[in-house]
């Protein structure tokens, strides 16, 4: 399986226009690990990035908006299956971890 990829990558994989993922990208909501170096070059995603992108994506799908989204994606932790961030006195959210790396899994192996 493919351990890099570009946003164009993300973009197809995960059904979300390129011109979304960049506005995403030009305001810092997401990030690669590798950021291009300039005009010309490509950014970098590994497979963890990959599956933040379709958290946040989940997130505003769920109706937060970006900046917390983005906020939420910042602390999450791969390696474990379920992630728990309070986000104010009044909630907190949990994101099955798992059930978006099989979803990524999945698209990148079409």
């Amino acid at each position: 399986m493919k351990n890099e990829f570009t946003s164009f990558d993300i973009a197809r994989a995960l059904d979300i226009p390129m011109e979304r993922l960049r506005q995403w990208m030009k305001h810092g909501f997401i990030t690669p690990s590798i950021p291009a170096s300039g005009q010309g070059t490509k950014a970098v995603f590994t497979l963890d990035d990959l599956c933040i992108v379709e958290i946040f994506n989940r997130l505003i799908a769920c109706g937060l908006n970006r900046h917390a989204a983005s906020k939420i994606c910042k602390s999450v932790q791969i390696d474990n299956d379920v992630f728990i961030m309070d986000v104010s006195d009044l909630a907190s959210i949990a994101i099955n971890i798992k059930s978006a790396k099989n979803y990524v899994h999945e698209r990148v192996e079409e």
